[in-house]
């Protein structure tokens, strides 16, 4: 009875929701697309774009067990910029300006200044990708500095673009490229931190890797990937920040798959996950997801799909291994339901879904998806997007320190809409709500949450 009360709620905003689109997307916005790529005195190649985005988010119970709400205005600027003084030499750049509305330095309006100082963090200037770019033989190519990686179906590693600030690594790759072999291999330096209070006075944490990607060979299967990555880090101890992060000798290997015939798609992705702390324990754990689904209509107007996934979660009798899946640089907004409340690790659900294209330039989307813990003697974790201390999962769930047996998490409702105007801007809405289970309920966190979140944006 609940969680139909919870469904009746969910559909009413759903046809407000309708309302206001239908609305909003009788006046078209208009603009024209401004691409300009210049050539210097120099004789150098010179290519800008970029994009402007807004969003709002409001989330109510999201302290499950609390009447409250939280909301969330932001706003993010990006420049890119390509300068190619030859035809195998170029430097890319991208800066990423990211700030809450609300949190820019205003000096001491009477606040306590702790407040403003705190709050002017909000606003930042972030350097997403700064590397250059050297393709010096058939289809080889090197690239050094800050850049952008994606690995399995971004399972593994992703852009995350999503959200705010998305992911970018330092490092140097060799690739090579055509049409059906893509081939990378690379060093990545995660974390140079400086430590005195430690047992390392220079902590650092720095990763090699190899994959492979097949593209093509066969009809139903668009795209194959072979991926090996390793991580090597020291522990970082620093009491003054009270920042604590065990360093050890990491291995993830796994394999992915996508591809897609007349009358379904598909994707499937494996990960294993095994290494030594350097405390002396050791991990052993493993994700695997899968996504099946039909297409129906002309011109891939309707795709519906299941989704299965599971990654496993610490055993307590086992004192000396983490069996706990620990995730690497994912896209956590496309996994494991849009309102971005749950992160992998000991985290099993499963859903069905459909995505409708009316045409070309919109997108409805509706998924319902089930979450369980993998093992229940483990706690689960959260995707902290507003920026609070506690989260979506406080500590006393993350620890499981009541030792609660039940696994049911929760069900959670995502709708999405997306439109594209031909101006280059967008409007993309989400609304979602999610019932919690019996594991929230022993905690007594039994109110439903819901979000509604707007986001808005061009191009240029």
């Amino acid at each position: 009875r609940k969680r139909l009360i919870f469904v009746h709620k969910l559909l009413s905003v759903m046809l407000v929701t309708l309302f206001s689109i239908g609305a909003f997307a009788q006046e078209e916005l208009e603009g024209k697309v401004n691409v300009s790529k210049p050539t210097d005195a120099s004789g150098t190649f010179i290519q800008w774009s970029g994009h402007y985005r807004a969003r709002g988010l409001y989330q109510e119970n999201i302290f499950i067990g609390n009447s409250d709400h939280a909301d969330l205005y932001t706003h993010r600027l990006r420049i890119n910029g390509t300068f190619s003084p030859t035809d195998d030499i170029q430097a890319h750049f991208s800066a990423n300006f990211y700030g809450t509305l609300g949190g820019s330095p205003r000096g001491d309006l009477g606040l306590d200044q702790s407040l403003v100082n705190e709050s002017s963090e909000d606003h930042e200037l972030q350097l997403l990708k700064a590397y250059g770019e050297w393709d010096f033989w058939r289809g080889f190519f090197i690239q050094f500095g800050r850049q952008q990686i994606s690995w399995a179906n971004e399972a593994m590693i992703s852009y995350n673009e999503d959200d705010d600030r998305p992911y970018s690594f330092d490092g140097a790759v060799i690739n090579y490229s055509d049409s059906a072999v893509k081939f990378q291999v690379g060093a990545l330096r995660l974390g140079d931190w400086s430590s005195e209070t430690g047992d390392v006075f220079d902590p650092s944490s720095d990763s090699y890797f190899a994959s492979i990607e097949l593209n093509g060979y066969l009809s139903v299967l668009k795209q194959m990937q072979l991926f090996f990555y390793r991580n090597q880090s020291d522990n970082y101890d620093d009491t003054d920040l009270a920042i604590n992060i065990p360093g050890g000798s990491f291995n993830r290997f796994g394999i992915a798959l996508n591809g897609e015939a007349s009358y379904f798609f598909y994707t499937l992705d494996f990960i294993n996950f095994s290494g030594d702390y350097l405390d002396g324990t050791s991990a052993s754990a493993n994700m695997g997801h899968l996504k099946f689904g039909g297409i129906w209509g002309s011109g891939d107007q309707l795709r519906t799909y299941f989704i299965g996934h599971i990654d496993t979660g610490d055993d307590p009798s086992t004192a000396d291994t983490n069996e706990t899946f620990e995730p690497l640089y994912y896209n956590h907004h496309e996994y494991a339901g849009l309102m971005d409340l749950l992160a992998w690790g000991n985290l099993t659900y499963y859903g069905v879904g459909f995505d409708f294209k009316p045409d070309k330039n919109q997108l409805y989307k509706l998924q319902f998806l089930s979450f369980q813990r993998t093992d229940s003697g483990a706690g689960i974790s959260s995707i902290d997007y507003l920026g609070f201390d506690q989260g979506f999962i406080t500590q006393d769930i993350n620890q499981n320190s009541n030792g609660v047996s039940a696994k049911d998490i929760g069900f959670e409702v995502d709708f999405l809409y997306k439109k594209d105007y031909r101006s280059n801007a967008f409007l993309e809405i989400i609304v979602g709500a999610f019932v919690p289970g019996s594991y929230f309920e022993a905690y007594g966190r039994d109110k439903d949450v819901y979000s509604f979140r707007v986001t808005t944006g061009f191009s240029f």
